[in-house]
């Protein structure tokens, strides 16, 4: 599920990583390009990492990954790396598209005003039924943890699962 880092801890994981000369490698595949409510999700904290894996959003629906260094730890010169799959010239073109709708359109704002509606509703739902245990998340980045109400374990001692009460949270959620 969606946990997200608190920025207290981000910014003492790059003090530390500063004071031992090892860099910060952020994996934003799935929170970055706006979904948490910024650009990127480490954006909140205040630090920049010194890598930076971004995928998924970044290619407009095509398959695209990015891996963005810090200039001071780039050792290549243009064109030492390469590889078969490099710079697929359609999925740039929808990958630089896609990222300038998004600043057009003022998406990422939009994904934090719309996941704190998002989130209000589901807390709502969380205070009428006794089966979510948690909504948790940034922007529409959210997670909510389910539990079963009737506190049943499975032989390992986690909650069983109960495919009604999914159906249950569906339905309540549609409403």
């Amino acid at each position: 599920g969606v946990i997200p880092a608190p920025a207290f801890w981000l910014r003492e994981l790059r003090r530390i990583c500063d004071e031992h000369g090892i860099l910060l490698i952020f994996d934003e595949i799935q929170c970055g390009v706006g979904k948490s409510g910024y650009n990127f999700a480490f954006e909140e904290a205040g630090i920049v990492p010194d890598v930076l894996c971004l995928s998924k959003a970044i290619g407009g629906g095509l398959p695209m990954s990015l891996l963005v260094i810090n200039k001071q730890h780039d050792t290549w010169k243009p064109g030492e790396h390469t590889g078969t799959f490099r710079g697929n010239q359609l999925a740039m073109v929808s990958g630089a598209k896609a990222l300038e709708i998004i600043q057009r359109d003022n998406l990422v704002e939009h994904a934090n005003v719309a996941g704190q509606y998002l989130r209000f509703g589901l807390e709502s739902i969380q205070k009428r039924v006794n089966c979510i245990a948690e909504v948790r998340g940034k922007g529409l980045m959210l997670g909510v943890e389910i539990k079963n109400p009737n506190g049943e374990l499975n032989k390992f001692g986690e909650p069983l699962a109960d495919g009604q009460l999914t159906l249950a949270i569906q339905r309540a959620a549609l409403e």
